[in-house]
């Protein structure tokens, strides 16, 4: 709702007008960076997941050869 709000502008004047229009233009400017800021949060965190990933794969890799090493040394 707050998305589609009504312009209700048919009885502004010019200056009136004018102050709309850039209450606007400030209102998108405002979505415009709110959305980069959340593109590049969201690049970050699936960054962080991959490094995330990687490192429990490279953990259990070493587990596994740890194990197995440690069976044929017995």
């Amino acid at each position: 709702m707050e998305r589609r709000k009504p312009l209700n502008i048919d009885h502004l004047n010019q200056e009136k007008l004018a102050d709309k229009a850039r209450e606007l233009w400030q209102w998108l400017q405002q979505l415009h960076a709110e959305k980069f800021d959340l593109g590049e949060q969201l690049k970050r965190q699936k960054y962080d997941i991959n490094v995330l990933r990687n490192r429990v794969n490279d953990h259990q890799r070493y587990s596994k050869t740890t194990k197995t090493s440690r069976k044929s040394w017995k």
